[in-house]
């Protein structure tokens, strides 16, 4: 009081607000949140990468603690940013290799796999074989999501050449593989 007057103070309360940020970590982008209000309860969301699940997101890089799937209050200094790094684990897929609709070699690899084995190509009596891997998603970029990949063999027919010669000359030349053998032409 003052004088006999009596004062009253009233206590103007501003909230303490931040920001949070998404380090999608490789993924598809997600937008900062801003502005939310100390006390307020806030939803992550996911997001999205080729050939990953999204695992959550953390609070630092090594994902140490929890995963964070909702929050109120990541921090309490009004103006502050606070960075959620998302959390990927490489979705698993097989190379099922097959020979005359038999798997001979089944083998399970994700895509931070370098190294992709195979197996010797059953041998073909006329034909030299590799495996088909034409198509084969090896990138980020180059497929959705990696499923179950069957490789086949391929094989091409050797290519022979027969010469005949002449008084030391070549008369003829035949060139046949074994799926032209029966019609290769004869020396005449």
């Amino acid at each position: 009081t003052e004088n006999g007057a009596e004062i009253t103070l009233v206590a103007k309360w501003i909230p303490i607000t931040y920001n949070v940020e998404f380090d999608s970590c490789g993924g598809a982008e997600v937008e900062t949140i801003t502005d939310i209000e100390y006390g307020t309860k806030q939803y992550t969301g996911t997001t999205t990468r080729n050939w990953y699940k999204f695992d959550g997101w953390y609070l630092d890089k090594e994902y140490s603690g929890e995963k964070i799937e909702e929050f109120t209050n990541l921090t309490s200094t009004n103006g502050d940013t606070v960075t959620l790094y998302a959390k990927w684990v490489p979705v698993k897929y097989k190379l099922m290799y097959v020979v005359d609709s038999e798997t001979v070699l089944e083998i399970e690899y994700d895509i931070t796999d370098t190294y992709y084995y195979q197996p010797e190509v059953p041998a073909r009596k006329g034909y030299v074989g590799s495996w088909d891997m034409s198509g084969m998603p090896f990138a980020n970029d180059q497929a959705d999501n990696p499923g179950d990949r069957t490789v086949e063999p391929k094989y091409i027919a050797i290519v022979y050449k027969i010469n005949f010669y002449v008084s030391g000359e070549v008369f003829k030349t035949l060139t046949y593989t074994v799926e032209t053998a029966g019609n290769a032409d004869k020396p005449g």
